[in-house]
């Protein structure tokens, strides 16, 4: 069976609520809910919504060119489009959501709490909702 991207998700939540409160926790928590979402992007837009790719970016970094593939489609379209109001989400919560997961995954010397785990899993229910929207 595929793995899917929601059950990371669930797991985060999981993990946030069964596992002992420490920062260890929250980081774990924040780590999981970036890459339920952006599991889900990359997934949608490579099987179901066939945004274009750029292929040098993905080279450099393969989280912005997921990004910029729904930036690049956003103005590709009309601010009255059916999708344009669910690429902002997804454009705002998944860059907000990657700056939480950088913190947690590479500053070690920042503190995480519980309110950023408690956000990241927020942000990444927001961004599934949003890319389920999308035509």
């Amino acid at each position: 069976m595929k793995f899917k991207p929601y059950d990371r998700l669930l797991s985060s939540r999981d993990i946030l609520n069964k596992c002992e409160q420490n920062e260890a926790t929250y980081r774990s928590v924040i780590h999981q809910a970036y890459y339920a979402s952006f599991n889900q992007l990359t997934d949608e837009i490579e099987n179901r919504l066939f945004y274009p790719i750029d292929p040098n970016t993905k080279r450099s970094s393969v989280h912005k060119a997921h990004i910029d593939a729904c930036i690049d489609r956003q103005d590709s379209i009309k601010k009255d489009h059916v999708d344009f109001d669910n690429l902002e989400l997804i454009i705002k919560n998944i860059k907000r959501l990657r700056g939480i997961r950088r913190i947690s995954d590479y500053e070690l010397n920042k503190v995480v709490n519980k309110s950023e785990a408690e956000l990241a899993i927020l942000l990444s229910t927001k961004v599934f909702d949003s890319i389920e929207k999308l035509t």
